[in-house]
């Protein structure tokens, strides 16, 4: 940015704080519900989303997500997106499993699907990836 002008340098800062701004009250309405409702999934997966997406606390967004999936283990939305923050950690196999489980009792889920599609696609570019950097063919 050091060879823009002041205008966009400011723009790009003020946009910078504005999104911090709004992901920090977010956080707070939502330790508000939970402190009303500690069991409400919606909210626990809005929070868990959050963290893992403004916060980039995926250790934390765990965490919630598993609370979540304590109260309502039947709930995709919230496997879905444990299953991309383990993902997003590398935990593929951990992922892969949580995904087997529940495509085993709901075979047609597009969501689940679509994320188990994007580990088995995350893993393969690893590995191409790995394969090229040591000079090995496939």
């Amino acid at each position: 940015w050091k060879g823009c002008s002041p205008t966009i340098q400011e723009s790009v800062q003020g946009s910078q704080d504005a999104e911090s701004e709004i992901g920090a009250r977010s956080a707070k309405l939502l330790s508000t519900a939970l402190s009303l409702e500690p069991n409400n999934v919606h909210v626990l997966l809005n929070y868990g989303t959050l963290m893992e997406d403004w916060a980039q606390n995926f250790a934390l967004a765990k965490e919630i997500y598993r609370k979540a999936l304590r109260i309502d283990p039947e709930n995709l939305n919230v496997v879905a997106y444990f299953s991309k923050a383990l993902r997003k950690e590398g935990q593929y196999e951990k992922a892969t499993a949580l995904l087997k489980r529940t495509l085993a009792k709901n075979p047609t889920d597009q969501t689940l699907k679509r994320e188990m599609w994007r580990v088995n696609e995350q893993v393969r570019q690893e590995n191409l990836n790995k394969a090229s950097s040591s000079g090995h063919p496939i």
